[in-house]
């Protein structure tokens, strides 16, 4: 990554521990089926029966696979478990 006016490693070192800022507008599209960490969180939680599991809090990056974690579950994000996530609509089933 390049900033503007940051031209040496000296520079960048001042920065350490700064805030890096970036408009939803200006990342990248992901192939479909990934998804930005920002989009999946608070997204509400929901079986196939129907049964509530709460928002996603928080999303582990793991080896095997991530996990989704919301105040009663943790969710394997895999295919065979995650059947839909829908942003627009702001559920996983």
């Amino acid at each position: 990554a390049t900033l503007a006016d940051v031209s040496d490693r000296d520079e960048a070192e001042a920065l350490r521990g700064a805030r890096l800022e970036v408009l939803a507008r200006d990342l990248p599209a992901l192939p479909e089926g990934e998804y930005y960490e920002w989009q999946l969180v608070g997204l509400q939680v929901t079986t196939e029966s129907g049964k509530e599991l709460g928002p996603i809090e928080r999303v582990h990056f793991l080896p095997a696979n991530d996990v989704y974690e919301t105040p009663v579950a943790m969710i394997p994000a895999v295919a065979s478990i995650v059947l839909e996530v829908d942003v627009q609509a702001g559920r996983v089933t």
